[in-house]
């Protein structure tokens, strides 16, 4: 199997496959795979918002201290490499065409066993593949899944950061549960679904929940989960931190007497990453020894594209993954935290999505901000919605021509603020820094 013959493998998987869906399809390719989940030493990241910042920042503290860490992303990027991380580097190309050659011949064998047990009494095929309620073939995460947990297992990772999928059945419940879930973000007390979600997977076993700052009705479901299953909740102590620098290239802060330089801007930032000090602090008490000195050194050194990232100072360009309206507010309060520095105009390259918009407009207007432009990156040629703005609209067909909209708006307007899924924000990343010269 060639490189191209691997992604396309991955990036040609069904999101879901047929009717029925179930973990009967997972267990068998785990099995036959060699178990590569047994014993695996993880921990769960979990929460609306935050999970790749949070996954991010551990997993570079936690290589300043000389483990080997793996890190599984979820949803899948455009470069499925980039959602398996060992020791902060993707995985490697020779591994890609390896594993997924491994997964292709496992589904291949078990195809032809089903269509042998056909009429037949075989026990060790489940009845709802033979009867074709269930397809053999894996959905795109779950092979993302296979080939991380067969990346940990031969890199013999210390530990693994694991975030699971979302979007139909989660492959993840296949794992024994962690010794620590890690719930990131603050979770709007409206948004019960998420709440739910995770009260669904705290089952016994888990030693530990950490748990960013959260509102009281979350704070209650959270902590009744945690009692049901006898497991410790730690939440970072707000009244324990001290921030003493903000600024578009970075922030230092003191938590428990301790001062952090942190190579990301914003306050929610530095939220996430006192979460992670209290993860740090939790590995700790369970044996591992792990310094300040590398916590300062991991937090300091770390690298997170499209995180409210400053990709030009001038013109004034922020980047951004957030896509979710709940996390809308946040952001805003954070440009709040700049504003004598950007100033009050606003230019938003955004999604064509209403409510998100809105929100965008609602929550900026709010703290006196003037959205100028809207920069529509609708790259496959649909049409935008119809909506009721009070500024200009323009519409970029492609990465390039969005680009040269966006620099030339910031140029005009002082700042424009991108805002998309990791996917997009990526690509436009990329333009943006080849355009201008980095």
């Amino acid at each position: 199997m060639t490189y191209h013959n691997a992604i396309k493998y991955i990036t040609t998987a069904p999101q879901k496959t047929g009717i029925t869906e179930s973990l009967e399809r997972t267990a068998l390719l785990l099995a036959r795979l060699g178990s590569p989940e047994h014993r695996l030493p993880y921990i769960r990241f979990a929460g609306s918002n935050g999970k790749t910042v949070c996954q991010a920042m551990l997993a570079s503290i936690l290589c300043e201290s000389g483990m080997c860490v793996g890190s599984l992303l979820m949803p899948t990027h455009d470069d499925p490499r980039e959602n398996i991380i060992i020791n902060k580097a993707p995985l490697s190309i020779e591994s890609t065409v390896k594993y997924v050659s491994l997964i292709a011949s496992a589904v291949n064998t078990l195809s032809d066993k089903i269509a042998a047990a056909e009429g037949t009494a075989d026990s060790s095929i489940p009845e709802s593949f033979i009867s074709g309620k269930v397809s053999i073939h894996p959905t795109k995460n779950e092979i993302i899944f296979l080939i991380a947990l067969l990346a940990f297992r031969d890199a013999e990772c210390d530990i693994c950061l694991i975030e699971g999928d979302h979007n139909g059945v989660d492959p993840t419940k296949l794992l024994a549960p962690p010794n620590t879930v890690v719930i990131c973000g603050t979770i709007p007390e409206e948004n019960t679904k998420e709440t739910h979600r995770i009260r669904s997977y705290l089952s016994s076993g888990i030693s530990e929940v950490i748990s960013a700052p959260q509102d009281s009705e979350t704070y209650k479901i959270i902590s009744s989960a945690c009692a049901r299953i006898n497991c410790r909740l730690s939440v970072p102590m707000r009244s324990m931190l001290e921030v003493s620098r903000l600024s578009l290239g970075g922030s230092e802060f003191l938590y428990r007497g301790e001062k952090y330089k942190l190579s990301l801007c914003g306050r929610f930032q530095i939220q996430n990453a006192i979460t992670v000090i209290e993860v740090v602090e939790s590995l700790n008490r369970t044996g591992k020894s792990i310094p300040l000195e590398a916590v300062c050194r991991g937090l300091e050194k770390l690298s997170a594209p499209t995180k409210f990232e400053t990709v030009s100072v001038s013109p004034t360009i922020i980047i951004d993954s957030t896509h979710k309206t709940e996390a809308v507010p946040t952001m805003c309060d954070t440009l709040g935290d700049f504003k004598e520095q950007i100033g009050s105009k606003i230019a938003l390259c955004i999604c064509p999505d209403e409510p998100l918009i809105s929100e965008y407009v609602s929550c900026l207007e709010s703290l006196g901000f003037e959205v100028t432009e809207l920069i529509l990156p609708l790259f496959d040629k649909a049409n935008p919605p119809e909506m009721t703005l009070n500024c200009p609209v323009a519409v970029a067909p492609t990465p390039k021509a969005a680009t040269k909209k966006i620099i030339s708006t910031a140029s005009e307007m002082g700042l424009v603020l991108i805002t998309a899924p990791d996917t997009l924000s990526n690509k436009l990343r990329g333009e943006i820094l080849k355009t201008l010269g980095f």
